[in-house]
């Protein structure tokens, strides 16, 4: 299937405003001609993140911003490789996820990229969410 509705995110960002308010909620449909997924949308409902699967070979996860005011794909990438984003602050320059099976947060305004050092015997991580604001995220490693 090559349609991917938004409807489900946008409806529990709709239920997540609470029940006093009436919901403003906008549905929009995104084409997905390339075969990824919606994976995550920020509280804004500005950004969000496509999920294209791995890369050749089974390596980092493919991964891209979708501008959803602009309606424009963003790719994402350091030093010419592709980044595994999970999430997405709400102004869209900080992203988190993997990056070669270790847990990264990278900076799309500064160019930083922060990984983050493995466990003793863990062979991979990953940081799953960011808030709004790009200063707190949480995962594992």
């Amino acid at each position: 299937m090559k349609k991917i509705l938004v409807a489900l995110a946008t409806a529990f960002l709709c239920l997540a405003t609470g029940f006093a308010q009436a919901p403003n909620c906008k549905i929009q449909k995104y084409e997905c001609n390339d075969g990824g997924i919606l994976t995550h949308i920020t509280p804004s409902g500005k950004w969000a993140v496509i999920n294209l699967g791995t890369s050749a070979g089974g390596g980092t996860a493919v991964s891209q911003l979708y501008d959803i005011e602009q309606g424009v794909v963003v790719p994402v990438t350091y030093n010419g490789r592709n980044l595994g984003i999970s999430s997405v602050s709400d102004d869209g320059n900080v992203v988190v996820g993997s990056f070669s099976g270790r847990p990264m947060a990278y900076n799309r305004a500064t160019g930083k990229l922060t990984l983050f050092p493995l466990r003793q015997l863990w062979q991979m991580g990953h940081l799953d969410a960011v808030t709004p604001d790009g200063k707190w995220a949480v995962g594992f490693y």
